[in-house]
């Protein structure tokens, strides 16, 4: 089995998980080492490699749409996918499970989804609340198993990968991902102090990455996790991060200067917040003195609260 390490948009699909862009059933494991990269932190590092991990059934249905470009500025792939499970979740409720053939049974009666490539076992069900956008952190396939005909775009940057069918990059290799999305970019977020800004900078780069699997047969079907395991991950990492931001901000803010300006930061938006309100206020009673709805004591009142800093 071959392993494709950061694998860009334009390696997608990979064998044998089929020829269609999205709609294929793989195994994916949370890979916390490589969320919590970003942050360049020992201490995070190792307290993320300590965690348990999970192989799951997982469906992969549309791009990502995370943003995120590679040292050579390729987008790098991102998915989204729907964790399955084996048995309904709860049993006693079908309301947000689809079953996939070669199951066929559901509470609601709800038909089956028939994939172009079977499942290889029954009793899977779709859990329609548990999807979610990802980086892929590497992929793990069989080039032996391409199905025959099908030009894999693979990419050729990976030296001594074994690319099926001669795959080659198309055209310069550029994602069809926008670089943008609905976030901020960092561009966006001004900070007066540089190291605090490095600090959420790097927080704010808190994304899912996961491992794929691509062939079915690497995995006892009975072991596989559930969407509450996967989850209980991603809140563990999570935890991880708001460890970093808690303990750097903590050596950050003690130098001498920081302190200071941190809490003339804190209290900035605050004071604005009370004058706009207290402007607006004004304004109001002004408009409604002249139409001899409130007296002119109560304008004064107003202009006096308008005046006052907390």
């Amino acid at each position: 089995m071959q392993t494709l390490e950061e694998p860009v948009s334009l390696d997608w699909p990979v064998p044998p998980a089929g020829s269609e862009e999205y709609g294929q059933y793989v195994i994916i494991s949370y890979d916390p080492v490589a969320s919590v990269a970003v942050l360049e932190d020992e201490e995070a590092s190792r307290a993320a490699a300590a965690l348990p991990r999970r192989k799951h059934l997982a469906v992969a249905i549309s791009t990502g749409c995370i943003s995120l470009r590679n040292a050579d500025d390729v987008q790098r792939l991102t998915l989204e996918f729907h964790l399955m499970s084996e048995g309904l979740r709860p049993p006693e409720d079908g309301a947000y499970s689809i079953p996939v053939t070669p199951e066929t049974t559901h509470p609601l009666d709800r038909p089956p989804i028939v994939p172009s490539i079977p499942l290889p076992w029954p009793n899977f069900y779709i859990e329609t609340l548990s999807n979610f956008a990802c980086i892929v952190s590497r992929i793990y396939y069989d080039p032996l198993k391409a199905p025959e005909g099908v030009n894999r775009r693979l990419a050729a940057s990976f030296p001594g990968v074994a690319h099926p069918n001669g795959a080659v990059l198309i055209g310069d290799g550029e994602s069809e991902i926008s670089r943008t999305d609905d976030s901020e970019s960092d561009e966006d977020i001004q900070y007066d102090n540089k190291e605090i800004a490095a600090i959420y900078q790097k927080v704010e780069q808190l994304h899912i990455h996961v491992e794929i699997w691509t062939d079915l047969s690497s995995v006892d079907p009975h072991s596989l996790g559930k969407a509450a395991d996967f989850f209980s991950q991603v809140g563990q990492v999570e935890q991880l991060f708001s460890n970093y931001e808690s303990r750097t901000l903590a050596r950050t803010l003690s130098k001498p200067g920081t302190g200071e300006w941190a809490k003339s930061v804190a209290d900035a938006p605050q004071l604005l917040e009370v004058q706009i309100v207290a402007a607006w206020t004004l304004e109001l009673l002004q408009t409604m003195m002249e139409m001899k709805a409130v007296s002119k004591s109560s304008l004064l009142v107003c202009a006096m609260f308008s005046t006052v800093r907390f």
